[in-house]
């Protein structure tokens, strides 16, 4: 069976599209396409992809929430382990977007790199201050540090906006093939790719609380640092 709506394929149990509700009975409006009319229509890349029920079914199960916008993406884009369009979403919102995709390795990756450049600044103005005199040198790479800082800032959005849909595309099949070696049955793994994947309001909610403490953390080191 195949979707018309949502360009998607399942086998011919199916007879609502799970993404849409679009009917796949034969007297709908829905058109029923073979492998070869999905093949003409999509390229061979995605029909790997999504040429059995199980495929589709497991995206759909893993992403869950706006699961209709990131499988059209995904299946429009000819590549989308590489690129698969723009997300405003991850534009505007950065790390609580990751958080709240339960995107927790792409989350450690940015905030590492983060805490990194403040502690680097940090420990060079420490330095500054033990040897007790200004060091034109210290005060250049506190300076470099800072530009690199200010240059991270001003452009992740743009690469958040850019890659997101790529990052989120190959977390869900890293977690669908790990799940999927763990379970041969249908239902249990459908539960198990609920859980994992979906969406998590608390998750994005701690890291508005984790930004906040940090960057309290920072001014009251900083701070303290201007006082000597």
């Amino acid at each position: 069976m195949y979707c018309s709506k949502c360009s998607l394929t399942f086998n011919e149990e199916t007879r609502y599209c799970p993404t849409c509700g679009k009917s796949l009975n034969k007297s709908s409006e829905a058109t029923i396409a073979t492998r070869s009319d999905v093949a003409t229509y999509s390229s061979s890349s995605l029909n790997k992809q999504y040429e059995s029920l199980s495929d589709g079914e497991m995206l759909q199960s893993f992403v869950d929430s706006n699961r209709h916008y990131y499988l059209k993406k995904w299946h429009s884009a000819a590549s989308p382990q590489k690129r698969a369009g723009w997300n405003w979403a991850a534009f505007f919102f950065g790390p609580l977007w990751l958080a709240y995709r339960k995107m927790n390795r792409q989350l450690a990756i940015y905030y590492a790199v983060v805490i990194a450049g403040f502690i680097s600044v940090s420990l060079l103005r420490l330095i500054n201050l033990a040897i007790s005199t200004d060091s034109s040198a210290i005060w250049l790479m506190v300076g470099l540090i800072a530009v690199v800082l200010a240059a991270i800032t001003f452009i992740m959005p743009f690469i958040f906006g850019m890659d997101a849909n790529k990052w989120y595309y190959n977390h869900s099949q890293r977690h669908i093939r790990r799940l999927q070696s763990k379970s041969t049955d249908h239902h249990q793994l459908s539960l198990a790719l609920t859980r994992t994947g979906g969406t998590s309001f608390l998750a994005a909610f701690f890291i508005c609380i984790l930004s906040t403490v940090l960057l309290i953390v920072w001014f009251v080191f900083d701070t303290a640092i201007n006082g000597y």
